[in-house]
């Protein structure tokens, strides 16, 4: 799915991490900024390389993934205004193409990064409405605590 002009190499480091060589600039380019990317509705989190990555310990905190934001009136389908939206859960990447073109009125949908460590945001406001936020292919979320990971029934946290 991203060698549009050339090859890649893919090398597996263990613990289910990978190193994707690319030759070409554009192809590292296309990988990194035009995700989210799934592979058997599991999102990929995908970074540049760092020195002494140790992928026995390294846990991963941030992902870039979709969100819904069903019931949405049409007149808040302005860029900025998704944007600012997005910027609630964490930060936005990008809109949805369909969604800026306004062609799809069930939900908006955004592109975002999201960190893992605080608790998930479940709604939002605007003028008082409350809206809730949908996350695209993300399981195991517990809103009473926003915590990824683990359902309700398995909740550490219980009282």
């Amino acid at each position: 799915m991203w060698s549009k002009q050339e090859s890649i190499e893919v090398i597996d480091i263990g613990n289910d991490y990978f190193i994707v060589k690319f030759y070409s600039q554009k192809d590292l380019d296309y990988a990194l900024t035009e995700g989210p990317w799934r592979i058997f509705d599991h999102y990929l989190a995908i970074k540049l390389w760092k020195p002494n990555f140790n992928p026995i310990e390294v846990t991963i905190n941030n992902i870039t993934a979709s969100v819904r934001l069903p019931g949405l009136a049409i007149e808040y389908y302005e860029k900025e205004v998704l944007k600012k939206i997005g910027n609630i859960l964490e930060r936005t990447l990008k809109v949805d193409t369909n969604t800026a073109k306004k062609s799809k009125e069930k939900f908006a949908r955004l592109c975002v990064e999201l960190d893992l460590t605080p608790p998930l945001v479940s709604q939002y406001a605007i003028n008082g409405e409350r809206y809730k936020v949908e996350y695209e292919e993300l399981y195991n979320i517990h809103f009473q605590y926003g915590m990824v990971g683990h359902e309700k029934i398995n909740c550490p946290q219980k009282a």
